[in-house]
């Protein structure tokens, strides 16, 4: 302790004298350095309070003793204080925890949490899910995002530099990783169920598998806009409230389908758009016969009495011929019923169809004479 008081009576000796004087110098010297507030405090001193580490620089406005920084002896470090209290942007340290359960160790440390304190952190380990962080040695807390929901998966990567505010409970990440390359990662292979909870889905973009009729996609709000890829055939169940799909009717998808969704409010979502494998519309092109189709002779393909099925998405239209002969018969069939026949007893005559079959269809003709030309407008 190096306090004087700095008043000499005038009838010190001059040894008591040049030993209060030095004593005054010394305090003045090292900011009256002590445990306890020099008695003579007048307004505009500075003391140096080394009743703990770390020591206390303070000022005395003339009523009571302001904390201007802190410093400690053993680490050698020195914090400024900003209106009274230490400040609540921390000094970077590098992490020392594990993937997911963040530490770091900033100097000068921290006793305790506050609200508002900043911490930079630079990941030695990604994030992949729900995660923690520890400073100085202090409990851990969650990390969470700013609605309140976990990050998710690479949130956080080895080699960025992210900042979290304490808010009290949790450490908020407030720049977590949204690249476009991180948010079209495929993520984790979704199983189909009544209700697929897309919104908890660990990337923008997931498929789904399973054959499960989908009737809703969930109320978790982690995410608000996500694509999705069908692996198999399953029904969507249009909801004109939870689950409206474009078309106002359910879908049956089918392998390699893509499907775009956006949450709307809680568990509300909407199909924004759709895109079939094999590039057809969901509803087929009204009067769309003729239209981006050809000719096809498939009179190699085809034979008399088989049942046959327009898969194209489309109407198709079919055009046989059979041989010249004395005499037959013939029938067009679709979906098993006879739409038209022919019958003749005259020589060198002919079957001839001309038919237009609907996209799903079934079709067949049959003749007791050989078959000449099938062609059909597909």
């Amino acid at each position: 302790m190096t306090q004087a008081t700095p008043t000499i009576s005038s009838g010190e000796s001059g040894s008591g004298y040049r030993t209060k004087d030095n004593d005054g110098k010394k305090a003045i010297l090292n900011h009256h350095k002590g445990s306890t507030a020099p008695s003579y405090a007048e307004a505009g001193m500075i003391w140096l309070d080394d009743a703990a580490t770390p020591w206390l620089l303070k000022f005395y406005d003339g009523a009571d003793w302001i904390i201007m920084a802190a410093v400690n002896a053993t680490s050698n470090w020195y914090q400024a204080y900003f209106g009274g209290s230490a400040p609540l942007t921390l000094n970077y340290a590098a992490d020392t925890g594990a993937a997911n359960a963040y530490a770091v160790a900033p100097n000068p440390p921290i006793s305790a949490y506050v609200t508002g304190q900043r911490v930079y952190l630079k990941p030695a380990n990604a994030l992949t899910g729900a995660a923690t962080l520890a400073v100085s040695g202090l409990s851990t807390k969650a990390i969470k995002l700013a609605n309140g929901s976990d990050p998710s998966s690479g949130a956080m990567l080895t080699g960025g530099i992210y900042c979290l505010i304490y808010d009290g409970t949790n450490f908020v990440l407030t720049n977590p990783t949204t690249s476009s390359t991180l948010l079209l990662a495929r993520g984790t292979t979704v199983a189909s169920a009544s209700t697929v909870d897309l919104g908890a889905a660990d990337s923008d973009y997931v498929e789904i598998s399973g054959t499960a009729t989908i009737t809703s996609l969930g109320t978790t709000a982690t995410r608000n806009h996500i694509w999705v890829k069908f692996q198999d055939i399953l029904t969507l169940t249009h909801n004109a409230t939870s689950l409206i799909l474009p078309t106002g009717a359910n879908i049956t998808t089918a392998a390699g389908d893509a499907a775009e969704f956006v949450r709307i409010t809680a568990g509300n979502w909407q199909c924004v758009g759709y895109q079939r494998a094999n590039g057809q519309s969901l509803v087929p092109t009204i009067g769309g016969l003729g239209i981006g189709q050809t000719w096809t002779n498939v009179t190699g393909s085809r034979s008399l009495s088989t049942t046959y099925t327009n898969s194209t998405g489309l109407p198709i239209f079919v055009a046989f011929t059979g041989v010249y002969v004395d005499g037959y018969t013939s029938t067009f069939l679709i979906d098993g019923m006879v739409v038209s026949r022919e019958q003749t007893s005259f020589s060198f005559d002919t079957a001839r169809f001309f038919m237009i079959v609907p996209n799903g269809s079934t079709y067949q003709i049959t003749s007791t004479k050989a078959m000449d030309t099938w062609w059909e407008l597909r």
